[in-house]
C-alpha cells in the first residue's frame, strides 16, 4: 500500500515539475519579447532622434547656397550649359 501511494505521489509531482517548466519557458520567452520589443522601440526613438538632427544640420548648412547649376522640376540637377538632357 505504501509503494502504491508513493508511486501516485512521485508521479503527481513529477507532472507539476512538468507543467512549472512548461510554463517557466513560457514566462522567460514573454519577458524576452517584451524587453525586445523594448529595446527596439527605444533603438527606432534614437533613429529618429539622430535623423532629425542630421536633417536639421544639413538643412542649415545648405541655406544661403546658390546652386551653380540649373534644377528641374522632378529635382535634379542638371548643368546650366547642357540642354540635352
Amino acid at each position: 500500500m505504501t509503494g502504491v501511494i508513493a508511486f501516485f505521489l512521485s508521479a503527481a509531482s513529477a507532472y507539476l515539475v512538468l507543467n512549472y517548466q512548461r510554463l517557466a519557458r513560457q514566462t522567460l520567452r514573454s519577458i524576452r519579447v517584451r524587453l525586445t520589443r523594448y529595446r527596439r522601440k527605444a533603438a527606432l526613438e534614437q533613429l529618429h532622434m539622430e535623423r532629425a538632427e542630421l536633417h536639421d544640420g544639413f538643412a542649415k548648412l545648405s541655406k544661403g547656397l546658390a546652386l551653380s547649376d540649373r534644377l528641374e522640376p522632378d529635382g535634379r540637377v542638371v548643368d546650366a550649359e547642357r540642354d540635352d538632357v
